[in-house]
């Protein structure tokens, strides 16, 4: 008897075991996986069919010998294998891991999609110089995208598309974003130069500090093209990292990375024409996070950085820069997964702000009869008259909303003057009756812009009138 109640005792020892665990450590995350559902707690006491089981595994799936048995299996993979394949990452070659995100699924891009959303953020540039900020955004390149060569074969299936992807958004890119930074350019040059310097991790999704200095020298030629910017020199110093990639597989890696010698405002070489400071904020993923203190010490002008993190900030303070820079990893254009630069995001409404703010101060207008009203009709094409040198053109709608509504005001290629899906400004309106108004680009004058919204909102007037070019109007601060 006394080694039945033993065999009992062990058994419940172990059963709580877990539960134990789950209470000292804290609950640890699924690392990709569907964790099991915690049981009504009455159906659990009364040991419904099935629900103690479902309590067992839900509560070690969240418990900390889960964390091990996780943890043992990567480093048996990664370590002993050489091998390593879950949700998130992949095993390249030669102990390279990738972020499997970059890979699309191992599906090719779609590239009318793509192409849509590339003319909305072309869209979104052109409003706001329109508002009198220099827009500028760049692509921070995938690891596989600068090093191919370390994708495994075998594992063809996860990133069969991938070259063939990268290639067709640079096209896409060439056509629709002419005036993105694509840092991938000097970096391939870079590595078909100097084959010996790491660009970037290998267990990391990043590039090195020298990758970076590579990167920040293509941005700051492309601000200040007049500017003399010493070329990076290889530094005898290195940079030790923990690696983002391994930290997904709960192993602590850590690599050495190669840096370039510091470059400082005070060594790049302006023109000495007495052009006034420009006031830049750098909006940023990662990749700029990762060169922050690079990107502070070579500015030459007032600079504030924030990450995507962080951009709700701009609703609060609002848009006062002179300079805008926007950052963004070369996967956020094929994917489109948490789009930033979408018009409902934080950034764009700080854009379109910031537009009919300087809108504010439109004036010449003239009024045409194409107003929009009732169910039957929710669009009109609107006739933007030419203005003359140095001037923008303005539109202004008087509109009623019944409810909250989309405005969509539809701009022409600037080449051939046609509609084309994506190239359109979105703005949400609230109820009630308004008056507003927006700068915009250049292109439109002369040529005719679609004005859309939803069936339970009506304009009853809209005027064209025009601005002078080149007078940013910085808003005001709360």
């Amino acid at each position: 008897m006394r080694m039945v109640h033993l065999n009992i005792a062990l058994f419940v020892l172990f059963l709580l075991a877990p539960v134990a665990t789950l209470l000292s450590f804290g609950a640890v995350e699924g690392y990709g996986r569907f964790q099991t559902e915690f049981p009504p707690l009455g159906k659990t006491l009364l040991v419904k069919k099935g629900r103690f089981d479902q309590f067992g595994d839900a509560v070690l799936e969240r418990s900390f010998v889960r964390q091990l048995a996780v943890q043992l299996r990567n480093w048996v993979g990664y370590r002993v294998v050489g091998f390593v394949d879950n949700d998130r990452l992949v095993s390249g070659n030669d102990g390279w891991l990738f972020y499997r995100p970059e890979f699309n699924n191992g599906k090719c891009l779609n590239e009318q999609k793509t192409a849509r959303r590339l003319r909305a953020v072309a869209t979104l540039i052109d409003i706001g110089r329109a508002a009198g900020v220099d827009m500028v955004l760049s692509m921070s390149p995938d690891k596989s995208t600068i090093y191919p060569e370390q994708l495994n074969a075998t594992m063809r299936g996860y990133w069969k598309c991938r070259v063939e992807n990268s290639a067709t958004l640079r096209r896409l890119i060439a056509r629709e974003l002419p005036g993105l930074i694509d840092h991938a350019e000097p970096l391939r040059l870079e590595k078909a130069r100097r084959p010996d310097i790491q660009l970037y991790y290998a267990t990391d999704t990043h590039w090195t500090q020298y990758g970076g200095a590579i990167a920040l020298r293509q941005l700051l030629a492309a601000l200040y093209p007049n500017a003399h910017i010493p070329a990076p020199r290889r530094s005898a110093a290195t940079t030790t990292r923990k690696t983002d990639l391994a930290r997904m597989l709960l192993l602590s890696i850590e690599e050495q990375g190669p840096q370039a010698e510091p470059l400082l405002a005070r060594e790049i070489k302006l023109p000495d024409d007495g052009r006034p400071a420009i006031q830049t904020l750098i909006i940023h993923d990662s990749f700029y996070g990762a060169i922050r203190r690079q990107i502070q010490d070579a500015f030459p002008d007032p600079m504030t950085m924030l990450s995507f993190s962080e951009d709700n900030r701009l609703l609060a303070k609002g848009l006062s820069a002179d300079r805008l820079i926007i950052n963004a990893i070369e996967r956020k254009f094929v994917t489109l997964e948490g789009d930033v630069l979408a018009w409902d995001a934080d950034i764009p409404i700080a854009i379109v702000n910031r537009n009919m703010q300087r809108a504010q101060d439109c004036g010449a207008f003239d009024s045409t009869d194409a107003a929009i009203r009732g169910e039957e009709a929710t669009s009109r094409d609107v006739a933007i008259r030419a203005v003359t040198a140095g001037y923008l053109p303005c539109l202004r709608l008087s509109v009623t909303a019944e409810e909250r509504a989309t405005l969509e005001i539809t701009l022409p290629d600037p080449r051939t003057g046609a509609f084309e899906p994506g190239r359109a400004l979105e703005y949400r309106i609230a109820p009630g009756a308004r008056t507003i108004a927006f700068v915009l680009p250049a292109y439109a004058a002369g040529s005719n812009v679609r004005v859309s919204l939803d069936d339970d909102a009506a304009i009853s007037a809209i005027e064209v009138g025009k601005i002078p070019a080149n007078q940013p109007v910085a808003p005001d601060q709360p």
